[in-house]
């Protein structure tokens, strides 16, 4: 496989997998001329040609955008998840009290009843 023939299958791996994603973003040809990508890379001098001279390829550019993106929802979904247990304990602690209110409120008119027949307040226990 030619230098060319590798670079073409990367840019269009590159442009495939910005296509999918929700918006489509026109990259700039590694190599544009108006005479088309062939004649371009043909009157390229050697010197630009050798990778390790060249800037990082613009896929992986691209690509390390898209996994720093990726590692900022990642962190951002989990800090929403600690929210949401915290919300969800928070909600049942809630239920649990409401389930008891009818039983406190029971204990309490029991011991005012109770008060009250202590104190004769009550007109039926009178003797």
């Amino acid at each position: 496989m030619q230098d060319g023939t590798i670079l073409d299958a990367i840019a269009a791996l590159g442009v495939a997998i910005l296509q999918r994603s929700d918006r489509v973003e026109v990259l700039p040809a590694p190599f544009s001329d108006d005479r088309g990508d062939a004649d371009a890379r043909a009157n390229t001098p050697a010197k630009e040609k050798n990778v390790s001279d060249e800037p990082d390829n613009l896929v992986l550019v691209y690509l390390r955008r898209i996994d720093q993106k990726v590692a900022t929802l990642i962190a951002d979904m989990a800090d929403i998840k600690h929210h949401m247990t915290s919300m969800v304990r928070q909600h049942a602690e809630r239920r649990l009290d409401l389930a008891n209110f009818p039983r406190r409120l029971h204990r309490l008119d029991v011991r005012v009843d109770r008060i009250e027949r202590r104190l004769d307040l009550v007109a039926g226990t009178a003797a």
